[in-house]
C-alpha cells in the first residue's frame, strides 16, 4: 500500500509523515519497519525507485532531459543529473546513448 502510493505520487514530495499516516504508524516505527522490510530507509527507496524512472524515461525517446527530471520528483534538472550520475556512473545524455533514447541536453 506505501510502495503504490510512492509509486503513484514519484514526482511529488512525498513526506514520511505523509507514509507513516498511510500505514497507520508513527513515523517512528514506520521508518524502522520499512527498512526492516525494504533493506533501506523510506527516503533512499523514494530516491531509488525516482532514477528508476528517470532511467526508463531516459531509454525512450521524446522526453527532455528537464521532462525526466520533474517527472521523476527533482526539483531542479542539475540535481537530478548530479543524483543520476551519481547513482550509475554516467550522465543522464550518456546513460541515453548508451540505450538508445535521443540525446537532448539539460
Amino acid at each position: 500500500m506505501v510502495t503504490d502510493y510512492i509509486e503513484h505520487r514519484i514526482q511529488e514530495s512525498i513526506t514520511l509523515h505523509e507514509l507513516a499516516a498511510i500505514a497507520g504508524l508513527s513515523i517512528r516505527h514506520f521508518a524502522r519497519s520499512f527498512q526492516a522490510s525494504k533493506g533501506k530507509t523510506p527516503a533512499r527507496y523514494i530516491h531509488d525507485r525516482r532514477l528508476g524512472r528517470a532511467r526508463e524515461m531516459l531509454a525512450m525517446p521524446g522526453f527532455s532531459m528537464t521532462d525526466v527530471a520533474y517527472a521523476c520528483g527533482f526539483s531542479h534538472a542539475q540535481h537530478f543529473s548530479n543524483s543520476f550520475q551519481r547513482s550509475t556512473g554516467m550522465t543522464p545524455t550518456e546513460f541515453r546513448q548508451a540505450n538508445g533514447g535521443r540525446c537532448d541536453a539539460v
